[in-house]
């Protein structure tokens, strides 16, 4: 059964909204269903983390679409706790089997969704996660890669200690990872070490980038857009 997580569990802060900013309407549709147009098409079972309060999942069920929430399973995460903990809460829903399982964050919009997904389903190559990566001019994170341009090596994150960085140029994700289940375990050995701090998903992959094998999967061209601060949002509008 091909499998998905979708998180929504972030403040939306940086979009200064008062509703998580997946449910913000493009021609009075929530965005989020455009997401999820293109993940139906492929996915059997969708997970979705989204903060842990009465409100968040009665305004989910409210903004997606009907014909969506017979795949879709809400599960609660810590508000503020980090992507990365929304993704562990999504792979403990899991039992381990050897399967691939996609990630595609929650603020995204799929331009290309047999590049995104189709493509790769099966997935076959010796890696615990692969990252799709295309060039780009400013990206918000930058992957520094080995020599033979197949394993990440080093993870550049422009939220570290909460400064802004423009980068100039270099390789960025396009909000979408793929990875095996097998590495639930190492996820709930690094939030155990961190104590309570939040748990971000990019920075385990850096500090695991030694044991796991992250493998970029350089695309020619972009797959998808994403939203992080209103105008990202208005270029998306104006795009659909």
């Amino acid at each position: 059964m091909r499998k998905i997580i979708i998180p929504c569990a972030g403040k939306s802060s940086r979009m200064k909204s008062s509703v998580p900013k997946q449910l913000l309407k493009i021609n009075g549709r929530a965005a989020i269903n455009y997401l999820l147009e293109e993940v139906n098409k492929y996915f059997e079972t969708i997970i979705i983390p989204i903060p842990k309060d009465k409100s968040s999942k009665e305004l989910f069920n409210k903004n997606i679409e009907d014909h969506f929430l017979s795949k879709i399973k809400f599960i609660e995460s810590e508000s503020g706790s980090g992507d990365g903990q929304a993704v562990l809460d999504g792979l403990s829903s899991f039992k381990a089997n050897g399967s691939l399982i996609f990630v595609c964050w929650g603020d995204t919009f799929i331009i290309d969704s047999t590049s995104a997904f189709e493509k790769h389903l099966n997935i076959s190559e010796g890696a615990d996660i692969f990252v799709p990566l295309i060039f780009d001019k400013n990206p918000y994170v930058k992957y520094v890669l080995k020599e033979n341009s197949e394993f990440v090596k080093d993870i550049h994150l422009s939220i570290d200690n909460k400064i802004e960085i423009n980068w100039d140029e270099g390789l960025a994700d396009q909000s979408i990872f793929i990875v095996k289940d097998s590495i639930i375990q190492q996820l709930q050995e690094y939030k155990n070490d961190l104590n309570g701090s939040p748990l971000n998903f990019l920075r385990f992959m850096n500090s695991f980038s030694k044991s796991l094998k992250i493998k970029a999967l350089k695309m020619p061209k972009r797959i998808s857009k994403s939203y992080n601060i209103e105008s990202e949002f208005l270029d998306i509008k104006s795009f659909i």
